[in-house]
């Protein structure tokens, strides 16, 4: 609420949109994989090909971006998550 404006609204939230993959299948643009261990970035292409039939074009890690088909090299996908996310974390040496 912002008391800076003489306005006072109030609204219902509406459910996310829910894309349909198959008759048993779906997800919204908040569903998120939660994965044990320390995958490669190949290992998540793998395994949400498995889960849901379809091909990644990226990975993030909340708004960091991990991998990205168009910018980084497909070497980059034999790397560990873990060490991708440190590297990110870090802050940059300037």
């Amino acid at each position: 609420m912002n008391f800076a404006l003489p306005l006072c609204q109030l609204s219902e939230n509406e459910p996310c949109t829910r894309y349909k993959i198959d008759d048993k299948r779906s997800f919204t643009v908040w569903d998120y994989i939660d994965m044990r261990g320390d995958p490669t970035i190949e290992e998540v292409f793998d395994y949400v090909k498995q889960l849901y039939g379809e091909q990644l074009d990226g990975v993030m890690a909340g708004a960091k971006s991990l991998y990205m088909s168009f910018m980084h090299e497909e070497s980059r996908k034999k790397e560990h998550v873990r060490k991708l996310l440190e590297e990110v974390e870090e802050p940059s040496q300037a």
